[in-house]
C-alpha cells in the first residue's frame, strides 16, 4: 500500500519534470519562430 503511494508520487514528479522540459523546449522553439515550433516539439518527442 505504501509502496504504491510512493510510486505514484515519483510518477507525478517525473511528469512534472517532463512538463518543465517541454516548457523550456517551448520557450526555445518560440525563439526559433512559431513556424518551427511544432517541428521542434515533434523532434523532442521522437
Amino acid at each position: 500500500m505504501i509502496d504504491n503511494h510512493r510510486r505514484a508520487a515519483s510518477d507525478s514528479q517525473a511528469v512534472h519534470r517532463e512538463h518543465d522540459a517541454l516548457d523550456a523546449l517551448d520557450a526555445s522553439c518560440r525563439l526559433i519562430g512559431a513556424t518551427n515550433r511544432l517541428r521542434c516539439r515533434i523532434r523532442y518527442q521522437s
